[in-house]
């Protein structure tokens, strides 16, 4: 029902400012300051939306043109013109007549100029008749369906895919629940959306509610509020299509082409404000990315390649460095995922990415999905912290190269089944930081990344052909200020050298000892290798993990702080981590929040003795070996000092005690078995 009466109460202080305005040739800056999203009064409309649409004063274009109505769609234009003005319910029999006469004259004329062909819904006449309804000459009429269409309207949303295909990865960035229902009924965004977008929603509303939306649409010039729009629609009714489940699929889509329908001219302004509230919450990537395809006058269809082949909305790097350095400025706060091998992880990283390796998905599930856990729990806790370090919007990404990334898209895939809302990729990965420029990067964030840049493009990394190579650095070295470019030569020799030496063995800190017996009988331990024997022969880097993720896992059983105390005398801060059958030691990184390196992986069946000084009880030594016959040979010492020593050795104690207790009952349930076999 339409709002005849509908008028912004608080609108009479501004008449007089935007009269004035209007009078000195306002510009839509000074509109929108003016009204500040409310409704424009009726008698300043016509004005108004020409200024917006940046008409105003335009020359006639049809001037020269003879007015020759000899398209042999013809017909369909007059009959489509006639259908839309029976709307209006006019009383003037000439004002129809002329009305009539300006649409059909200026559609064939656009048919005409730019030659098209004119087809059945596709919304042109939609968009006409508002303008129309103003009485505006043919010339004005003309100028602001031109400058309507060309850049308020997605390119061929009445007969492209893309468009919706875009809004479909919005739907899932805010609602993955409600966007995997309506893919499972097999039920796409155009086959609800069309008569929305080819019209800015005119098809939908009555005339006033359609003044009002434009009125506001105008001032914003922002033709993505579109998208926000159509959202808001979606979820403000997402209970009731969710329990149409057992519908035909037919009539779920008229449920929701129908929604606009049931909008009127007061909810309005509270329908732009929800619109413009989930804008301000998703990346302004989905913006960069698809403003020129979408809205742009190039023809280019290389840009909607990946389109349908997209899991999720890809991010640009660029934002995610962006929202790092500036961290307070962005509402859209991401917790980046990066999901490339521990590897490549400890080599070096975003500085706020957690890590969480894609390949255990399917070669240890269980450590997985308690990863996983452990993840979400670091996740939920920095939140609730304020950090800054972390966000809602939780952001994977790997290494850029397909074949090392097969994993990845499982893992994305593993987190919208179950219903994680704003999950997002680096588009490119880390291979797309060499696009950046350093110009503006923070000093140290510069280094790393451009640090990152070498190992992507270096070639004993890279795993395309030689040629592709030389012309991926020569494209590099034409950007003049990308960061590969600016980098000085010693650096670049540093780092190749770096990433040469460094291996991919997943235990780089253990090496198995075979110089004595197992201890109790058991398989050989393994010990914490020479450090600096291992850094002199270019051995191994020491694996980075965040101490949050760690403290949260499901198989840890006690975990303390700690000082270890080197040989001579000096400490380190670190932190020890008890698992069932583990003891980890862990040291802080310097400057660097949360994140530890992993300086051992003790079996606890390799403690040997745990001794505490008598005048400072504090102070724990710890003795790694193995029973060598009737002796205990002693590989290793540390000492630490550790707060409240004596419930972290008694942990430890009962932890030992109860794993061997369990191996020795298991041996003898082996040796029973095997005594009633030989009876048998």
């Amino acid at each position: 029902m339409e709002d005849e009466n509908f008028e912004d109460e608080n609108f009479d202080q501004h008449i007089d400012p935007l009269e004035k305005a209007l009078k000195d040739g306002a510009s839509p800056e000074e509109i929108r300051q003016i009204c500040c999203d409310r409704v424009i009064p009726d008698e300043h409309r016509a004005e108004i939306w020409k200024i917006c649409l940046n008409v105003k004063n335009k020359p006639d274009c049809l001037s020269d043109w003879k007015e020759e109505l000899n398209m042999e769609q013809q017909l369909i234009v007059r009959e489509d013109c006639m259908r839309e003005i029976a709307k209006l319910q006019l009383d003037d029999h000439e004002k129809e007549a002329q009305m009539l006469c300006d649409m059909e004259a200026i559609l064939t004329y656009y048919c005409h100029a730019r030659q098209t062909t004119y087809e059945k819904e596709n919304g042109w006449p939609e968009i006409l008749l508002p303008f129309a309804a103003l009485g505006l000459s043919r010339a004005d009429l003309y100028n602001c369906f031109y400058a309507f269409i060309s850049k308020l309207i997605p390119k061929q949303c009445h007969r492209s895919s893309r468009p919706y295909q875009v809004f479909r990865l919005l739907l899932q960035y805010h609602d993955p629940e409600l966007c995997l229902f309506l893919d499972t009924e097999k039920i796409s965004p155009e086959m609800y959306m069309r008569p929305w977008f080819r019209s800015l929603f005119e098809s939908m509303f009555q005339l006033k509610v359609t003044q009002t939306f434009w009125d506001i649409y105008f001032i914003q010039n922002d033709p993505f509020l579109l998208f926000f729009a159509a959202l808001v629609l979606l979820l403000n009714i997402k209970d009731v299509i969710m329990n149409m489940k057992g519908n035909s699929r037919e009539k779920i889509c008229e449920q929701i082409k129908n929604l606009p329908e049931h909008v009127k001219a007061a909810d309005v302004a509270d329908f732009i404000s929800l619109a413009k509230y989930y804008e301000a919450r998703t990346p302004i990537s989905l913006k960069w990315k698809y403003f020129t395809p979408l809205y742009g006058s190039s023809e280019n269809e290389d840009q909607f390649d990946d389109l349908f082949n997209l899991l999720c909305l890809p991010i640009s790097v660029k934002e995610i460095i962006e929202a790092q350095e500036s961290p307070s400025e962005n509402i859209v706060a991401y917790f980046v995922v990066d999901c490339r091998p521990a590897e490549q992880y400890n080599i070096g990283h975003l500085p706020t990415a957690f890590h969480l390796d894609a390949n255990l998905m399917l070669q240890e599930p269980t450590e997985f999905a308690a990863a996983v856990q452990a993840l979400l729990s670091t996740k939920k806790h920095f939140i609730e912290n304020y950090s800054q370090s972390a966000g809602e919007h939780m952001c994977f990404i790997g290494s850029g190269r397909e074949l090392e990334d097969q994993y990845l898209h499982m893992v994305i895939a593993y987190f919208l089944q179950r219903n994680m809302k704003n999950v997002s990729v680096v588009h490119g990965g880390y291979a797309a930081l060499g696009n950046l420029q350093s110009d503006t990067l923070d000093p140290q964030l510069a280094e790393l990344i451009s640090t990152l840049v070498l190992k992507y493009s270096s070639k004993d990394e890279q795993s395309s052909t030689a040629d592709e190579r030389e012309s991926s650095e020569s494209d590099s070295a034409s950007k003049g200020g990308g960061l590969v470019s600016r980098l000085s030569s010693s650096i670049k020799q540093r780092s190749t050298k770096f990433f040469s030496t460094s291996t991919s063995d997943s235990n780089r800190h253990l090496k198995p000892d075979t110089s004595g017996k197992p201890y109790r009988a058991q398989k050989p331990v393994f010990s914490i290798g020479d450090d600096d024997h291992e850094e002199e022969s270019g051995g191994s880097q020491k694996e980075v993990v965040n101490i949050f993720t760690w403290k949260k896992r499901s198989d840890v059983v006690y975990y303390c702080s700690c000082k270890q105390i080197i040989d001579d005398g000096s400490t380190i801060n670190g932190h020890l981590i008890l698992t069932a059958s583990l003891l980890f030691v862990l040291h802080d990184i310097l400057n660097r929040q949360n994140l530890v390196t992993i300086e051992g992986r003790h079996e606890l069946k390799s403690i040997v003795k745990i001794t505490a000084k008598k005048n400072n009880p504090n102070i724990i030594t710890f003795k790694f070996g193995f029973a060598d016959g009737n002796d205990v040979k002693v590989i290793s010492i540390q000492r630490f000092w550790i707060d409240k020593a004596d419930k972290a050795t008694k942990v430890i104690t009962d932890c030992i005690v109860k794993l061997i207790s369990e191996e020795e009952s298991n041996q003898t349930e082996t040796h029973d078995t095997q005594t009633e076999v030989f009876k048998l």
